[in-house]
Order: C-alpha cells, then structure tokens, then sequence
C-alpha cells in the first residue's frame, strides 16, 4: 500500500549531517524533518561498506534507505517525511557519509 501526502511547509534550508565512522546507530536528526537525500563512500578501500537511514529510531523507525549506493550520491524524487526524525545504522565497514535533511 501507498500513501502519497503533498505536505505544504515554510521549510528551512536543506542542512548536511555527518554520519560517524563508527559502526551500530546514530541519531541524526531529533524530531520530523524532510530527507532530501544522502552522499556516501567507502573511506578505506578495504572492504564493502553498508549503511542504513531510518525515519525514527532502530526500534520504532522504517527503513528509508537501504545499503548499498555507496558509489554515487542519492536523492529522493520528493523529500521522505520522517516523523521520529533520522537515525542510520553502519552495517560494516568505514563510511563517509552526509544526509541532506530539512527540521520541521
């Protein structure tokens, strides 16, 4: 099932958040905000790197992005509402890593 919402906000700017290196979680973005999109490598050359978004929390959130991508900077056709804000999850390897968000 799909459910398209045009929400209509006097949105800030679209800002850069580092993700951390280090593997597990990272709360990102407290609170909703709108994912516009995300740029990610692999920083060591030593293995595949996997990488994560949620809209939330680990335990309460869904997936927005899945693993992979790490070539190319990616972008959603509209911006992801997310209501518990953003959280990724580094599943393996060194990421380098900035998601594009806008706080509601």
């Amino acid at each position: 099932m799909t459910i398209d919402v045009e929400i209509e906000l006097g949105c800030g700017p679209v800002l850069p958040y580092e993700v951390s290196t280090e593997a597990g979680f990272q709360n990102l973005v407290s609170g909703p905000c709108l994912l516009y999109g995300w740029s990610c490598i692999e920083s060591t050359g030593a293995a595949a790197a996997s990488l994560k978004l949620f809209t939330g929390t680990e335990s309460l959130g869904f997936l927005a992005a899945p693993s992979g991508g790490m070539a190319a900077p990616m972008a959603s056709q509209r911006p992801v509402y997310c209501k518990g804000g953003i959280q990724t999850y580094i599943l393996s390897g060194a990421v380098d890593c900035v998601v594009y968000a806008t706080p509601l």
